[in-house]
């Protein structure tokens, strides 16, 4: 089942997504501010996306990041509708070769087409924003997010998801996302704006909840291999609860990613 909804949180127009497969419900946000779309949303629920952009008529899109869930419509906005879209330098060239998904992944969101985007630059504009661009990657080697010093917003992407991390995908790196959290919170900033939670108005204490949620995880595997335990010991240990999604995806969301990733750090070369 799929479906959308729209909503307006000051002058920022939203539209959330949902995509609900085999009993597990999964949701996205596409955000438009001053002409300018955050995100493209996903190619499976390609109509709910459509109706938006006809209805906002933005000038140019800037992608978080390269999953699937964000910028599954930025083919199909640079063909018909022939706008600049923004993308971290390091996943340019790579914009024009999708890869090949998972199975469950597909079903959920679709196969990107391929599409041409723009490098980031540090400061992006608008007609009437001034945007920051601020690199964190973590959850993707590319991610990046917005900062609006002005109206003191935040567009997270996938930074900030929720104050607890339960899960992760395969490939992310908690040590760098820890970095880059501690980077994001040097700024000045109230409202969040999360590809996934949705506006969160204190977002800047959330986001500090989550640092601290992480920074006592790695305190614990830290200790826990000191004494000894491996891998699955501390996994099972600290989260013994599967959701369903680790079903559904054989795995490539797991809990034991969170833990392995602090088993071997690692804070992969990503600048403009």
């Amino acid at each position: 089942m799929k479906t959308g909804m729209e909503s307006i949180y000051e002058d920022i127009h939203i539209l959330q997504e949902f995509v609900t497969l085999h009993g597990v419900t999964l949701s996205v946000h596409v955000y438009e501010v001053d002409g300018m779309l955050i995100d493209t949303g996903a190619k499976s629920i390609a109509p709910h996306v459509q109706a938006f952009v006809d209805r906002y008529r933005p000038e140019q899109a800037f992608i978080t990041h390269m999953h699937e869930d964000h910028y599954g419509m930025a083919g199909w906005l640079q063909r018909e509708k022939e706008i600049p879209i923004y993308i971290h330098p390091m996943s340019v060239e790579a914009a024009a070769f999708p890869p090949v998904l998972p199975r469950y992944r597909e079903l959920f969101w679709g196969n990107p087409e391929p599409f041409h985007p723009l490098p980031l630059q540090p400061v992006h504009e608008t007609n009437h924003h001034r945007f920051q661009i601020v690199e964190t990657p973590g959850h993707a080697p590319d991610h990046a997010v917005l900062y609006d010093a002005e109206h003191g917003w935040l567009f997270s992407g996938d930074l900030f998801l929720g104050p607890k991390i339960k899960i992760c995908i395969r490939g992310e790196s908690m040590p760098t996302l820890i970095d880059s959290l501690r980077k994001v919170l040097a700024l000045d900033f109230d409202t969040l704006f999360c590809a996934h939670a949705g506006v969160v108005p204190d977002g800047k204490q959330r986001l500090r909840q989550k640092l601290n949620h992480l920074e006592e995880i790695e305190a614990i595997i830290a200790e826990r291999r000191r004494q000894g335990w491996n891998l699955r010991e501390i996994t099972r240990s600290l989260f013994p609860k599967r959701p369903p999604i680790y079903h559904l995806s054989h795995g490539e969301w797991s809990p034991i990613h969170i833990v392995q990733s602090f088993f071997h750090q690692c804070s992969p070369e990503n600048s403009f």
